[in-house]
């Protein structure tokens, strides 16, 4: 597919650079009724925002994050700073990109889909000073498993995009380029586990008292004795990696990592 025609989704005063510097590039044409793909500037933040969601599972993306000098990561979807937008553009003009589908998670209260998430469900006490008390299990076809759930803030379901930005602050699990579900319970006041599951598993929350549970940005509402279930979605998201500007997931985590450390330190020596 000779990628040509393009929309731009972001903040005005992200995407008005992108703009420019997209015409620049003859070869491609703003055509926001029929594009082959969508430019999405500002970073993880942009994608998920609710007015762009609905337009994000139908054509290719390639996310940009506008700044210009970044040592931490850029976002963990994100693998172009607005530096390297041209080379990006140059790649995707010589046909070097590849498309990589991602898998999103889907979410139902008492049998009912609510929608999807690119990077996590999260599941939260409806009083900001309450804590959540639930019972949790993994199922398939095959098995069913009960987690040992501990009174705490809330529980994170996440996919490979979530985990980092949430286990990097909650000491869970961080699964990188696997196709798995991290399980991480938040704010717990005792030492406990935190899980990953297959993709192709459910995972099973009997809340006990009313809750929150977020998808991405989207909230929604549930009584107490409701039934949460997080499960693969039938829906994909695609992202547009291009030759010179691609970067693993590890790759940014490591960064990331590096860049908190090196902040820590530097406030511990002030």
């Amino acid at each position: 597919m000779r990628l040509k025609k393009y929309d731009v989704f972001g903040l005005p005063g992200d995407v008005r650079p992108v703009l420019l510097a997209m015409k620049k590039q003859t070869h491609f044409e703003r055509d926001p009724q029929s594009p082959d793909f969508y430019l999405v500037v500002g970073g993880d933040g942009a994608i998920l925002a609710e007015k762009n969601r609905p337009e994000m599972y139908l054509k290719p993306i390639l996310l940009v994050h506008y700044r210009r000098d970044c040592l931490k990561s850029l976002g963990f979807t994100a693998d172009i700073g607005i530096k390297d937008l041209s080379k990006a553009l140059n790649d995707i003009k010589s046909g070097e990109y590849t498309l990589q589908g991602e898998q999103l998670l889907k979410c139902n209260i008492n049998q009912r889909e609510e929608g999807i998430a690119l990077n996590e469900v999260t599941v939260k006490p409806s009083d900001p000073a309450g804590t959540l008390l639930f019972r949790v299990a993994v199922k398939n076809k095959e098995r069913r498993m009960e987690l040992l759930a501990p009174k705490c803030d809330g529980i994170l379901v996440s996919t490979k995009y979530g985990s980092p930005a949430w286990n990097l602050s909650y000491g869970g699990p961080i699964s990188l380029d696997l196709p798995l579900m991290s399980i991480t319970f938040i704010g717990s006041h005792i030492k406990h586990e935190h899980y990953v599951c297959d993709f192709n598993d459910t995972v099973s929350i009997h809340i006990l008292h009313d809750s929150i549970v977020i998808l991405d940005n989207d909230t929604h509402k549930a009584t107490s004795g409701s039934m949460i279930d997080i499960e693969k979605s039938d829906k994909r998201v695609t992202f547009i990696h291009t030759k010179n500007t691609s970067e693993e997931l590890s790759s940014k985590v490591i960064r990331q990592i590096e860049f908190d450390s090196k902040n820590v330190g530097e406030k511990d020596a002030d």
